[in-house]
């Protein structure tokens, strides 16, 4: 009878504890969700993360990982945001991701950690209260990543201006240009650049991106009338599926005060400087081509001993200091797994602000393996 009792009392703990983990299980879930399953690459888009929980729920503590997202930029990440559902308060996080390369990506599972305090009955009959530990996982997401058509890399829908502080300039003083982008995108990765003018003394501040819009201030220091050119942004427009580019106007700036262009005026000279003039250049014609072929005899033996096109390559090759241009250029050998490692460690110094240590030989190796430059 005792053994009977014993079994008894065994089966009705597991059945209360089954249903204790069962109720725990209700009490809390957590979900990862995407309107797009197919992006281009650099496309920004939204994965939202939905944590639910009972109101009636008291966990003693939680401890919450996001999800992974590998072969992404994380663009932007909202703050949590709490709304009330039926019996469940939710908590909401957007994060905004763009696709780095083409092919079958996957967002990994987010988890959290619940403690929870609940109540049992031990051998004896006596009711015990102890924390029981529960790990709950959200779902993962496949997204299909696109090349983008061939000639452009970015990808959205902008609009650019140019603005000046005035048409008209007094010589030599500064004119003050900004060129604002605004739209949603791949932002981060347009390049302004400003083609010289010539007579034209041209200073480009370093472009500032702030949310959705990025804005690049440059001067003009000029002494006679210039025109600035258009700037031109081409992009991939989603919604037409179609290449589209966009332009400022040319700005024609006045300068006042301009200083005149002096005309070259040469002097006839008379017949007898003009003669003792070609005696001279006809000595010194002779002379210099003999000192030039000299020279250049000498200069081909100094190239051919030195060979200074070595240290130029050297120079080009060891000239990738940006970390983003880094990336772009180890994107395409992303399966070997060194390659890969770095190409992790850049990600999360670039986006996620973190100091990662890069292996500088392997780097050296990599570069030199695959000739990038």
């Amino acid at each position: 009878m005792k053994n009977l009792g014993r079994i008894i009392v065994f089966i009705v703990l597991a059945y209360v504890a089954a249903f204790a983990e069962v109720k725990a299980e209700e009490d809390y879930s957590l979900t990862l969700h995407s309107i797009k399953k197919e992006v281009y690459v650099g496309e920004p888009f939204d994965v939202t993360l939905l944590f639910k929980q009972r109101k009636d729920a008291e966990p003693v503590d939680s401890e919450f990982t996001s999800p992974k997202f590998s072969g992404f930029w994380m663009k932007r990440e909202s703050k949590p945001e709490k709304t009330q559902e039926g019996d469940y308060d939710i908590i909401k996080i957007v994060y905004t991701l763009a696709a780095q390369r083409v092919g079958d990506l996957k967002i990994s599972s987010a988890k959290i950690r619940i403690a929870s305090r609940i109540t049992i009955r031990n051998s004896e009959g006596v009711s015990v209260s102890k924390v029981q530990n529960t790990t709950y996982f959200s779902n993962e997401l496949n997204i299909k990543a696109k090349a983008l058509a061939e000639g452009v890399d970015l990808v959205g829908d902008f609009s650019i201006t140019a603005k000046v502080n005035g048409l008209e300039v007094n010589a030599k003083e500064p004119l003050h240009l900004s060129i604002e982008i605004v739209g949603e995108g791949n932002i981060e990765d347009i390049n302004i650049a400003t083609p010289p003018i010539v007579g034209v003394n041209i200073f480009e501040e370093e472009a500032i991106l702030s949310g959705n819009k990025l804005t690049q201030k440059v001067t003009f220091v000029a002494e006679n009338d210039f025109t600035i050119p258009s700037y031109i942004l081409s992009y991939f427009d989603i919604k037409s599926q179609e290449i589209k580019t966009i332009a400022t106007k040319e700005l024609k700036i006045k300068v006042k005060n301009a200083t005149p262009i002096q005309e070259l005026v040469i002097k006839e000279a008379d017949e007898e400087t003009a003669d003792t003039i070609l005696e001279a250049q006809n000595f010194f014609s002779g002379f210099w081509v003999l000192a030039i072929y000299i020279l250049g005899l000498l200069s081909g033996m100094m190239i051919m001993l030195y060979k200074p096109w070595s240290f130029l390559a050297k120079e080009k090759t060891a000239s990738i200091k940006k970390p983003k241009t880094l990336l772009w250029k180890l994107l395409p050998f992303h399966t070997d797994k060194k390659v890969d490692a770095i190409i992790n460690a850049l990600e999360k110094n670039i986006y996620s602000n973190n100091a990662e240590d890069i292996d500088k030989k392997v780097l050296k190796e990599i570069i030199k393996k695959y000739k990038i430059n």
